[in-house]
């Protein structure tokens, strides 16, 4: 995997300066932009389809695939589970199996829109949705390369901004509970990639995303980008975001076990072993929190890696 310190013109939330990157350094220039929305996009370029994460729906990427059109010259489309904005909301929260065979069938209605493959953005959630798209969903175009923002691709430990939460799952031990009840993994997106790595084997044989990543279908694309977000208040451990995840250690999790010691690699679960070592699986850190990066930066990531 190589990893990268995305350094650019602008801010972070602390103002600090981005730090030094350790194996190499990846510095993008960007200048100011006014975003003019143009309809005409450059045919001869994939398309680009992003998937919104949990809480959120397709009316809300508007403005962001307009300028990220602009920026990019190339048509940008929002998956679309529904026509409906609200219940597309309510969805993201439920059902991750059925908003991926949702998604597929999407992709085989518009087909004719990417007759050549298409390149896939994904934000957080559906970093993950669309990795796993591409082990399932067959008979339709490919995904070339995909870009995951912020995805918790090996799971999270902790309950977003609620360390009541944790305490309570760590008193009644509801991990074990959650992955004995079935439907809770299967219904409620969270827990399809709740990862307790003290309950690993139950993990990954009952929660959607650790099933995917063990004993799912190989991975069908031909480069995968991570957004890894530093100051990351969401997924923890903030490497699930580079496929890196904590190991059990004399009864601890707190130590993050590099993706090469990885069953996933040492073990080529899904096919990425070799998007590793042929140097397409690429690792990009950066400052700020959850989500927290601007369709210019995007735009920056797609012309060098897409």
């Amino acid at each position: 995997m190589i990893y990268f310190i995305f350094t650019a013109k602008f801010k972070t939330p602390s103002g600090d300066s981005p730090p030094r990157a350790t194996r190499a350094q990846h510095e993008l220039k960007l200048q100011a932009v006014v975003y003019k929305y143009n309809e005409e996009a450059e045919d001869d370029q994939l398309p680009i389809v992003i998937w919104h994460g949990i809480n959120d729906n397709f009316a809300n990427l508007d403005k962001f695939i307009k300028k990220l059109q602009v920026l990019t010259k190339r048509r940008v489309y929002p998956i679309k589970l529904t026509n409906s904005f609200i219940f597309d909301s309510f969805l993201s929260n439920f059902v991750p199996l059925f908003q991926t065979s949702m998604a597929c069938m999407w992709l085989k209605e518009n087909e004719d829109k990417f007759l050549k493959g298409y390149d896939a953005i994904g934000l957080s959630q559906g970093g993950l949705f669309f990795r796993t798209l591409s082990q399932t969903c067959i008979d339709v175009p490919k995904i070339n390369n995909l870009l995951t923002i912020g995805a918790p691709h090996r799971g999270i430990a902790k309950v977003p901004h609620c360390k009541i939460c944790d305490i309570i799952i760590d008193i009644f031990n509801i991990s074990d509970n959650v992955y004995e009840t079935d439907i809770i993994c299967q219904i409620i997106s969270v827990f399809s990639y709740w990862h307790n790595v003290k309950f690993e084997d139950l993990y990954r044989r009952k929660t959607f995303s650790g099933f995917m990543n063990h004993f799912g279908p190989n991975v069908n694309f031909k480069r995968l980008i991570m957004v890894q977000f530093l100051n990351d208040s969401v997924v923890e451990p903030r490497q699930s975001e580079c496929f890196e995840y904590y190991e059990l250690k004399n009864g601890y999790e707190n130590t993050i076990q590099p993706f090469v010691q990885s069953d996933i690699y040492v073990k080529d679960t899904i096919g990425l072993k070799n998007l590793y070592d042929s140097n397409n699986m690429i690792c990009i850190k950066v400052r700020g929190d959850h989500l927290q990066i601007d369709p210019l930066s995007i735009s920056e990531i797609i012309k060098k890696y897409f």
